[in-house]
């Protein structure tokens, strides 16, 4: 999908998921990351994972005595490979005595927009699809949720009432860096999947966003991570499948068991695999966030905060992505239009905080580094991203000249795509 070839005197990047290239001279060629390969899995690794659970029963013990069982599944937007396990779930379940009948699905979506009838088909996958029943959370209505109390970290949860009623409760996740949350999967599956609006408006406020813990690969003292926990513990969940994939999206690994102890040992694992050292920090990076980030800015945006810790000061970041659902939140953009500085910006922002300001307050973090942002994407306003302190770009070779004008003619460019599923890091001999 990403690949670089040398020809001539030049060194040509290649997206074929965006259909673009970029032709660079090769002195000015810093490298390429591409995303990171995955030993292949045996056949049977979904089916020894089941067979010995991480600190914990198996899932057919512990649903034995259950008369129902809600399985919290992803939304869309993580493109979670969920259909790939849930042919095991269900027959560990049906091993217990419980039927397909019994069993539903709930869409974690947090305040995502609902997944549509063919999202969730895709979820269920064909195996499953008409098996058992599906439905979207809906964190607006507090008719359809429970109040749970509060977290030590004062966080309220209300969470969703038919998962709370459920006699088994079985997250799927895909395990990953998170850009605050510092991974993926595990805990937020329930905050901030299947709470309501307001629990997830306190945990992502401005101060724990902000919190020097609060950053992709930290989650052990990462106080947003720590809310997570808190409130799945709260909730209870008898039994946690971390996916892992590989760049495809195609599962390599599953660890399952206890939501904790099985959620820590796939972060160390997913760690090991994809840490990136660099011996000197980029002054102009390339980058995209790949499918399915690439529905839309607000979502393409992971790249951006994924790549900005390891930028060298006033460096750009070039992004290019189709966002065809173009900005993806309204929210986003808004504090931008009501201040015209980053500071202004930033006032706004913590006397008006929203859920999907949450970029907002990450990009304005980024930009008081220094760091300078470039986008190339046909389905988004100039105007928009001008108010967003963003310059666009029409093209890829326009972003790089419009690069060059500000740091100059010599300096040299890393391609690096899909970074936030990595984590990269200076090595301490950095220049």
């Amino acid at each position: 999908m990403y690949t670089i070839e040398e020809k001539a005197l030049a060194m040509v990047y290649f997206d074929l998921e965006e259909n673009t290239f970029l032709r660079l001279p090769k002195e000015r060629f810093a490298g390429f990351i591409p995303p990171m390969a995955s030993p292949k899995p045996s056949a049977d690794f979904i089916e020894k994972a089941f067979e010995a659970p991480v600190h914990s029963p198996r899932l057919r013990d512990l649903a034995q005595g259950g008369k129902n069982a809600v399985i919290l599944v992803s939304d869309a937007t993580r493109q979670v490979p969920t259909a790939s396990v849930l042919p095991k779930i269900l027959k560990e379940l049906e091993e217990a005595g419980l039927s397909a009948e019994n069993v539903s699905c709930i869409v974690a979506t947090g305040v995502h927009r609902r997944a549509t009838p063919l999202e969730m088909r895709q979820i269920l996958g064909d195996g499953t699809g008409s098996m058992i029943r599906i439905e979207n959370h809906d964190p607006f209505d507090p008719a359809k949720l429970v109040d749970l109390g509060k977290t030590s970290l004062g966080t309220p949860i209300y969470v969703n009432k038919n998962a709370y009623e459920a006699d088994l409760r079985i997250v799927v996740g895909k395990v990953e860096p998170h850009e605050f949350a510092g991974f993926s999967g595990g805990r937020k599956s329930v905050l901030p999947g299947i709470v309501s609006e307001t629990t997830i408006g306190v945990n992502h406020r401005p101060e724990m966003i902000l919190h020097p813990k609060a950053t992709i690969g930290e989650w052990k003292d990462n106080p947003v991570s720590k809310d997570m926990t808190e409130a799945a513990r709260m909730l209870g969940v008898d039994f946690c499948v971390n996916i892992l994939v590989d760049s495809q999206n195609r599962p390599t690994c599953v660890i399952c068991g206890d939501l904790e102890k099985s959620h820590a040992l796939a972060i160390e694992k997913v760690a090991e695999g994809t840490s990136v050292p660099l011996k000197t920090r980029p002054r102009i990076i390339v980058t995209t966030p790949g499918s399915p980030l690439n529905i839309n800015f607000y979502q393409s945006m992971k790249a951006i905060i994924a790549t900005a810790p390891i930028m060298a000061k006033n460096g750009v970041i070039i992004l290019y992505s189709r966002c065809a659902e173009g900005m993806g939140s309204e929210d986003m953009l808004l504090p931008f239009e009501k201040g015209k500085s980053v500071d202004e910006t930033l006032a706004f922002l913590f006397g008006n905080y929203k859920i999907q300001m949450d970029h907002a307050l990450l990009l304005c973090k980024i930009l008081q580094s220094g760091v300078r942002v470039i986008v190339v994407s046909k389905n988004l306003s100039p105007k928009a991203l001008e108010k967003m302190h963003i310059l666009s770009a029409t093209s890829l070779n326009e972003a790089l000249e419009t690069a060059f004008s500000i740091l100059g003619r010599d300096e040299s460019v890393l391609f690096y795509p899909c970074p936030q599923r990595t984590l990269p890091y200076i090595s301490e001999d950095c220049v």
